[in-house]
Parts: structure tokens; sequence; C-alpha cells
């Protein structure tokens, strides 16, 4: 683990970072279409995620989660400037734990598919309430802006090390992407 001041290696590709699966490969797929589907109800001009969490048993989906201004701060007026929003948005991953806890269940064990996985924030809130695998698209960590690639990879590298299985899936998902990512319009031969 690294500490305060601490230098990172240099990843040149951070999606080498992540795991792969065969094995669960249309599990997977299956739960990402539904992150895909989940992510499209965020309104942020900039960047569209969604987080669906899962009970790896075969229950299926707990909860679904999109990064949005949580409602009080919006009643609030916030955000006041639009370079205030990325200080007032709850991070996809974030808040469908939250939502979890707040309706009373255990997080432990569970596997959490999302559209873009993690900023260091996030992933301590995994680590911290026991998410034992995330899985997100390779090709979209591959293209993560300059500004979260340091904050995302010390995410992937944290949950690594605290034994999160992370994953990096690529291949057709068979559904339409049409998503919002660092500004610009993915579909879903961006997620090949």
């Amino acid at each position: 683990m690294l500490l305060i001041g601490e230098s990172l290696l240099v990843v040149s590709n951070i999606s080498s970072l992540l795991k792969t699966d065969e094995k669960h490969w249309w599990l997977d797929r299956m739960y990402l279409q539904d992150a895909i589907r989940t992510a499209k109800r965020s309104i942020d001009p900039n960047t569209q995620v969604g987080a669906v969490l899962v009970v790896p048993t075969g229950i299926g989906v707990v909860l679904r989660a999109w990064n949005c201004v949580p409602c009080k701060l919006i009643q609030a007026g916030y955000p006041i400037k639009t370079e205030d929003k990325n200080y007032c948005t709850e991070h996809a991953e974030r808040k469908v734990i939250f939502d979890a806890v707040q309706n009373g269940l255990k997080t432990d064990g569970m596997t959490m598919y999302c559209t873009w996985a993690s900023c260091a924030e996030c992933s301590r809130c995994i680590i911290n309430f026991g998410i034992s695998r995330v899985v997100t698209f390779s090709s979209l960590i591959e293209k993560t802006h300059e500004k979260w690639y340091e904050s995302v990879l010390h995410g992937i590298k944290m949950m690594r090390d605290c034994g999160v299985s992370v994953i990096g899936w690529r291949g057709d998902l068979g559904i339409e992407c049409n998503l919002r990512f660092g500004g610009k319009q993915i579909t879903e031969k961006d997620l090949l």
C-alpha cells in the first residue's frame, strides 16, 4: 500500500491491472447491460455512470444507482455553478452502497457491476463495505481522462491489494450503449 508522498509506478496501460474472468462471461455481460441501462438515468452532462449490486448466489440485482446530485443538495440550490458539479455529485458506486446501507442490507460478498470504476474514494467505500468483486469495462478504464487517471489507478490498486477481485470485461454487449463519457458520446463499439 502506498503512503502519502510515495510515488506510484507508472502504468502505461491501466487496464493491465484488471483481471479477466471467462468463467462468468455471460453473467457479467448480462449485469453490465443492466449497469448501462442504469447509467442512462444519469442527467450528468459530462459522464453517465451506473452501478449495480448483485448477490452472487443467483438472487440477482439487489440495487441500482447512477451518478447524480443528491436531492437535498438540489433542494438547497446546488450545484451553484457548473464547475461545482464535482463537489456535489455522488458517484454511482458509493450511491448504490449508501442506498444498500440505508435499506438495512449487508453488502459483504456482493458483486458490483459498473460502467466505469472506480476512483480512490469509491474504492475505499467498496473495500470498507465488503464488496468482493467489481466488474467494469476495460475499454473505458483505458479511456480514463488524465484528470481522473491517478485516482482510478490508486483505486484499482487499493481494491486489488485488499482482496477485491477487479474484473475488466471486453466484448459485444448485445445492446445499444449511447452514454456520455468524458464529455463524448460512446457507443457499443467503444466497449470492444
